[in-house]
């Protein structure tokens, strides 16, 4: 992805703050684990090592809001990681996310 294009998602998403309740913890222990390994990461220092791998992946587990305010972080780590987390990204943003976004974002 060209810089421009992720500095543009950046200052656009930039907008939205993160959510109290980002990962509903309560569901399940592993829930509750998504949960504390992003409690105290801002979506600036998020990086490859919290979304995991695909079998362990904190972005799965995001609420709606979580994942606009992450997004700009997750489509950085996706371009950093095109092999190995590329897929996973755009498959998570079509299956749980597509209606997450408003019409102007």
């Amino acid at each position: 992805m060209e810089p421009d294009a992720l500095l543009t998602v950046a200052r656009h998403f930039g907008q939205y703050r993160r959510p109290l309740d980002y990962i509903n913890r309560q569901h399940c222990d592993e829930c509750a684990e998504h949960y504390e390994t992003l409690f105290d990461i801002p979506a600036e220092l998020l990086a490859r090592e919290h979304v995991g791998d695909g079998a362990w992946d904190s972005s799965g587990m995001l609420t709606p809001d979580a994942f606009t305010y992450y997004f700009p972080a997750l489509a950085r780590i996706a371009d950093v990681d095109r092999e190995g987390w590329l897929d996973m990204f755009i498959m998570r943003l079509a299956v749980y996310y597509t209606d997450t976004f408003r019409r102007d974002d």
